[in-house]
């Protein structure tokens, strides 16, 4: 149902301005009927867009990603204590870190990212090497000089909680 819809609203939007709209790119999540139908016939077995209209690029949605990472911090919240430290307060953490660093690496190459994904668990354990000053309010504080002895903020501990790290 929405791949046919999506189809057929690009194919109006397209053919119903005289082909002077044209869709660069869609940002979806990871829907594969969707991206099926919108190929040209000769590219792929499903593929059901006219050869007059280019077939658009597709981006990742930032949202549906950070959903996806979060799903197995949230199972882990969910196993009894005898099997994982993670509380649903981490696992809420973790996704919104995430989401941070997603957020704030979006214009980045692989390789940055990459390395940026690190400050997701490290801000976690109160590791902040990796992190941005757009999101990290303790690394913009050290950076800044400002980092008050006898902080409110709450992180786990590499050594308490070495399972978990």
């Amino acid at each position: 149902m929405e791949p046919d819809a999506t189809l057929h609203l690009y194919k109006r939007l397209f053919l119903g301005t005289n082909k002077k709209v044209v869709l660069k790119a869609i940002v979806a999540d990871d829907d594969s009927s969707t991206r099926a139908l919108l190929r040209h016939p000769d590219n792929s077995s499903k593929g059901k867009l006219p050869l007059v209209m280019p077939e658009p690029e597709w981006l990742p949605d930032p949202s549906h990603r950070t959903k996806v990472v979060a799903k197995p911090f949230y199972a882990l919240a969910s196993l009894p204590k005898n099997q994982s430290t993670c509380t649903n307060v981490d696992a809420m953490r973790l996704k919104r870190y995430f989401g941070y660093m997603l957020k704030s690496n979006r214009m980045n190459g692989i390789s940055e990212v990459v390395t940026a994904s690190k400050s997701v668990v490290e801000h976690l354990f109160n590791d902040h090497i990796y992190c941005d000053e757009k999101w990290c309010q303790p690394k913009k504080e050290m950076n800044e000089k400002k980092k008050e002895e006898g902080s409110q903020s709450f992180y786990r501990s590499k050594k308490k909680d070495k399972k978990l790290y």
